[in-house]
């Protein structure tokens, strides 16, 4: 069984190789429609981190973290071709022990703004997970 585990490394902490590995992907026909953090990723220059196979080094996903130590909101992004595997729930999960790392201490609404809602079920399910583990999960 291959385990994956996932980091959360800051913009500034990438490699050349790993920035010059997201670009590529961002620019990929299938992630032109794509919101949420790859819609900043080349203009903000704080908040933002890469989601990283531990083993591989490869990013696979972007982070927008933004807001309080007492109420972060962040929004994420998983390359399309991760989705549907799990890496969804290990991003979420591996950021909320991240944040906590860094003190924050409570979790926010998270706006969940997937192209023509293909994967907003699923989002909204990983929000909630994330809420969860702060333990302010909102109700709908």
């Amino acid at each position: 069984m291959n385990v994956i585990c996932l980091s959360i490394v800051a913009k500034s902490e990438l490699s050349g190789a790993q920035a010059s590995s997201i670009e590529q992907r961002l620019s990929a026909p299938e992630h032109v429609y794509d919101n949420g953090p790859p819609r900043v990723w080349r203009t903000y220059q704080q908040g933002l981190y890469a989601v990283v196979d531990a083993k591989s080094k490869q990013p696979i996903g972007l982070v927008e973290a933004s807001g309080s130590k007492e109420c972060i909101s962040p929004s994420w992004w998983l390359d399309k071709d991760f989705r549907g595997k799990g890496y969804g729930t290990m991003l979420v999960d591996t950021l909320a022990a991240y944040l906590k790392s860094e003190g924050y201490t409570g979790a926010g609404r998270i706006e969940i703004q997937t192209h023509d809602n293909a994967y907003d079920s699923a989002s909204r399910k990983l929000a909630e997970r994330f809420q969860r583990q702060f333990n302010l999960l909102t109700r709908k």
